[in-house]
């Protein structure tokens, strides 16, 4: 999938435009509520027997093979392959455009710069620390200055994504009021300063099994050998969130990457939605009512040589190496925060604070 390209702040308006390539899905992507495709290719098998690649299959080497629930898939040329008990490539589905990613940033030893949709190129900084004061609103924090560009608010009442990308339009352009979940400044708690970010996302249910209610920004460059570091300070007033940081590719199908999940007793993990989800585990556990900060640092790698740092409150609680990044030439783009998932065990009300990202880049000559 390609990324709402980058254009300037009118008033009422996002800097995110509509995607070009598959539609409007790509303001606000939902990459835990439906597993990576990949990742579900063993009950795709029949259905994927029936279809066969573009032309003869594959035109280059393949860039990544792994086993999922037992079967074996590829991926090359963006697409996703089961592998036949025969060793031939049955398609499933295009993942990404090849390129497509590369194309939308400027790279070198002084900048990286991200193209607008009115043809311009915006910087993308190496560092970005957010807090939410002197912001009445969510529309106060969407915009290049602040540096947020999304905001996601999927559940019941709009459960789909055209449903939560209106919503998002409703929202922003027309001031109208939230509907279930809500993301917003608020003066209520706060780590630091005057204001943080209130999230409220109701619990999943049957049709809709996962709610959410963060904030993202596309402002974000990360590729292989860069090192990254994300941090915020979580407040958790009630229930437990899924999700609660991610760093994904909006250029691949189903946003893949980087995020850190709790389980319902708050016990901490990161992951990598990717294929079969290595998965670096902690034993630490995310208080409820108190301030709590979480710290990832990852040196971003496709093999098994990326590095896995996650800090709570400053004490080091998982120091791991294994595989960071889905692909050798992905770009991680896209920053989000909050309840970036929540499951069906009820609802959730978090604040979060004194947001940073800081990514030390591998620069070309």
């Amino acid at each position: 999938m390609t990324v709402a390209p980058l254009r300037a702040v009118d008033s009422g308006e996002s800097p995110i435009a509509a995607p070009s390539k598959i539609g409007e899905d790509d303001f606000v992507n939902n990459p835990v509520s439906r597993r990576l495709l990949v990742a579900a290719a063993g009950l795709l098998l029949a259905a994927a027997c029936t279809q066969t690649a573009p032309g003869t299959g594959p035109t280059g080497d393949v860039d990544a093979r792994f086993v999922v629930d037992g079967q074996s898939v590829a991926i090359a040329d963006g697409n996703a392959y089961v592998v036949a008990s025969d060793g031939s490539l049955v398609f499933i589905k295009e993942l990404y455009t090849p390129g497509e990613a590369q194309a939308a940033f400027r790279v070198t030893r002084n900048a990286v710069l991200r193209v607008g949709e009115d043809g311009k190129w915006y910087n993308v900084p190496d560092r970005l620390e957010m807090g939410f004061e002197d912001a009445k609103g969510v529309r106060d924090l969407i915009g290049l200055e602040r540096g947020w560009t999304n905001f996601t608010l999927q559940s019941p009442a709009a459960p789909t994504v055209p449903d939560y990308v209106a919503l998002f339009k409703r929202i922003l352009a027309e001031g109208a009021g939230f509907e279930d979940n809500r993301v917003e400044p608020s003066e209520e708690n706060f780590y630091r300063g005057a204001a943080s970010l209130r999230t409220y996302a109701v619990a999943g249910t049957d049709a809709v099994p996962v709610s959410k209610a963060s904030l993202s920004s596309i402002l974000v460059h990360a590729v292989e050998g860069d090192t990254v570091d994300l941090s915020a300070w979580y407040f958790i007033e009630q229930g437990m969130p899924v999700g609660l940081m991610d760093l994904e590719s909006s250029f691949i199908d189903q946003g893949p990457g980087m995020r850190v999940l709790a389980d319902q007793t708050g016990r901490l993990r990161v992951e990598l939605k990717w294929g079969d989800k290595p998965t670096y585990r902690s034993e630490a556990i995310l208080s409820v009512g108190r301030w709590t900060q979480l710290r990832l640092r990852m040196l971003l790698s496709a093999a098994q040589s990326g590095t896995i740092e996650l800090w709570v409150d400053n004490e080091l609680v998982i120091d791991a190496t294994g595989q960071t990044l889905p692909l050798g030439d992905t770009i991680l783009d896209r920053f989000e925060i909050g309840t970036t998932a929540n499951n069906d065990l009820g609802p959730v009300i978090m604040f979060v604070d004194d947001v940073r990202i800081e990514t030390k880049r591998v620069r070309t000559p």
